[in-house]
């Protein structure tokens, strides 16, 4: 049976006696029965006239009006009070102005919502969660996930896929790692096919990390009849998350069917003990085969031949594809090219051009960590000119630098100084490509705009584009819909429409 709880944030009493003489001595007395006898009398009251279901009701103000006698009892005082209460909370459950939530995971959803909108704290029917007001969005949900378990879990799956979205993306990689490792113990529940599916949904979506995309898996495997996902859930997508990027950043060789392939792409991924096991646990030829004959979005089959593992391979930084177009446009690469041709030979010139460009659109997508999108193997498809290394280039000569404008008697400060500059330059020719953009923060534009995944065919001359937050007003700047040539001579064409 389900316990009715009813919070009354202020009582305030008016009281009207008929007798002005005695109006303060039955004041107190009725104040003090009321004080003491109401919460049991109130109690007795709700169980029969509230239903008794998970409902969460809230409601701003009730008046409530009844007449007691100066000799009752304290406890028949309370009942006279007490009944007309539970009435009158009855009523207005169904009246104007009352927010009702159906049980406790809807509740958790609002809340959910309106933390990530910024307006949780002035909302009074989330008072409940006040001593939350002063986390981080991302520690404040963390808390909620792990505190509230299978009911937050719940609400997550509830919430709309732009919503659901919108808290996946506040939160911090710690953070998501203590909502999935909250999860209770137990091997996984799904068979292949839903985790791929759940993790087909997941890749098609523009997220900041791995983690975020085992998350959003998760919650979409909380829909199926299986119930509940488990820690072996997680495991087992976070294993097979790793290896479908591995293989579609070219890191592991496609093989035969067989428990020695999934333990030996588990040791060249790094995934963890719980990880192998949960991979294990499956039939492994199903599990190779679901690798390679059903990636997530933006992936395409296995080349005939045999060697990546795909031909079309996905990126989280598809931000960068877009610089690149810019910065082609806007020139600024094929004058670097034309100074570098001035001290380099012939065969050198497109490789040191475009890696120039790819040290500049790394610094202006990520400048705190651009060393994470130079080494992307599938931006170099793009922007590695004629021979791309993915791990890494021969070090520019003192000359190349010296002709782009750098003083090479301080080379490393000099370098950086360059590269932040122009990378500063091309934000801003981005910001003025876009409508209404023109002027807009570094920051804005990194997170509305150049936030998005990109899958890049194997020869690097076309490159599909997912959604970023704000994907309307790219829509009518046409740069996702670009075709641009690329100093070295390639034609590179974007399009929409990453997902599934």
């Amino acid at each position: 049976m389900i316990d009715t709880v009813v919070e009354i944030d202020r009582m305030p009493l008016t009281f009207v006696t008929t007798s002005s003489e005695r109006a303060e001595l039955v004041w107190r007395r009725a104040r003090d029965a009321l004080r003491m006898e109401v919460p049991a009398a109130l109690g007795s009251a709700i169980e029969a006239a509230v239903h008794d279901d998970d409902s969460y009701v809230f409601i701003d103000r009730l008046d409530v009006t009844c007449a007691i006698r100066s000799d009752w009892a304290p406890e028949v005082m309370a009942s006279a009070f007490a009944h007309p209460v539970a009435r009158e909370l009855t009523a207005a459950s169904a009246g104007e102005g009352v927010r009702v939530f159906r049980d406790r995971p809807e509740y958790l959803g609002a809340y959910l919502g309106t933390l990530v909108a910024g307006s949780a704290g002035a909302q009074w029917w989330l008072a409940e969660f006040d001593g939350l007001r002063p986390l981080p969005v991302s520690a404040a949900v963390r808390t909620v996930v792990v505190q509230e378990g299978d009911a937050a879990w719940d609400a997550l799956a509830r919430l709309t896929p732009e919503l659901l979205r919108q808290v996946v993306l506040t939160l911090d990689r710690l953070d998501v790692a203590a909502m999935v490792h909250s999860l209770a113990n137990g091997p996984p529940t799904r068979d292949v096919s839903q985790l791929f599916g759940a993790l087909r949904g997941a890749a098609a979506d523009s997220l900041p990390g791995l983690e975020h995309r085992v998350l959003l898996a998760l919650v979409g495997l909380l829909g199926s009849p299986a119930g509940p996902a488990s820690a072996g859930d997680a495991a087992a997508l976070g294993a097979l998350a790793a290896i479908v990027d591995a293989g579609m950043h070219g890191r592991l060789a496609a093989a035969g069917a067989s428990a020695t392939t999934i333990a030996a792409w588990c040791d060249a991924v790094g995934i963890d003990a719980a990880g192998r096991e949960a991979l294990l646990a499956f039939d492994a030829p199903e599990v190779v085969a679901g690798v390679l004959e059903e990636p997530p979005a933006g992936t395409v089959s296995p080349e005939a031949d045999g060697g990546a593992l795909f031909d079309t391979a996905f990126t989280p930084n598809g931000g960068a594809v877009l610089l690149a177009v810019v910065l082609a446009r806007t020139g600024r690469w094929h004058e670097w090219q034309a100074r570098i041709a001035r001290v380099a030979s012939a065969e050198q010139v497109d490789a040191f051009a475009s890696r120039v460009a790819l040290r500049v659109v790394a610094r202006a997508l990520d400048p705190s960590h651009p060393s994470r999108v130079e080494r992307d193997p599938v931006l170099w498809r793009i922007l590695g000119g004629a021979a791309p290394e993915p791990r890494g280039w021969t070090r520019a000569p003192d000359a190349v630098w010296t002709a782009l404008g750098v003083n090479v008697e301080e080379r490393r400060r000099a370098t950086s100084s360059w590269l932040t500059a122009e990378a500063r330059e091309l934000l801003k020719a981005f910001g003025r490509s876009v409508p209404g953009c023109q002027g807009s923060s570094p920051g804005y534009l990194r997170t509305r705009l150049l936030s998005m995944p990109a899958s890049v065919s194997g020869d690097g001359t076309s490159a599909r584009l997912g959604r970023a937050p704000f994907d309307v007003l790219l829509g009518l700047s046409g740069l996702t819909r670009a075709s641009v040539t690329l100093p070295d001579g390639r034609r590179l064409a974007l399009s929409e429409g990453l997902g599934p």
